[in-house]
């Protein structure tokens, strides 16, 4: 997930802005055995990518980049079995991969 300096298409802005109203949940469906907390926040979740059986515990923050601040790049990668504790923040400019994938 490498910066591209361009700002993203507004499809993807407004697709990033609806999938951070629904409950986290309900946004990756696709991540197996992944097991969320009450209370987890993230991001500009298309630019988080998951592995198997990740665990974001209560009011973890993911900032996953994809704006103004980082330049429309950056991304968060969270390799099998990943836990992120209760209240940790992980906020980027470029990119962080926790994890074997």
């Amino acid at each position: 997930m490498s910066a591209t300096g361009q700002r993203p298409a507004f499809g993807r802005r407004l697709r990033d802005a609806l999938l951070e109203l629904l409950p986290v949940r309900l946004a990756m469906l696709s991540a197996h055995g992944l097991r969320c907390e009450p209370g987890v926040v993230v991001k500009t979740p298309s630019r988080l990518l998951l592995g198997r059986d990740v665990v974001l515990q209560r009011r973890a923050l993911l900032h996953c980049g994809g704006k103004d601040w980082c330049n429309y790049g950056g991304g968060i990668e969270l390799g099998q079995a990943a836990p992120i504790s209760t209240d940790r923040k992980l906020s980027q400019a470029r990119s962080i991969r926790i994890g074997a994938f």
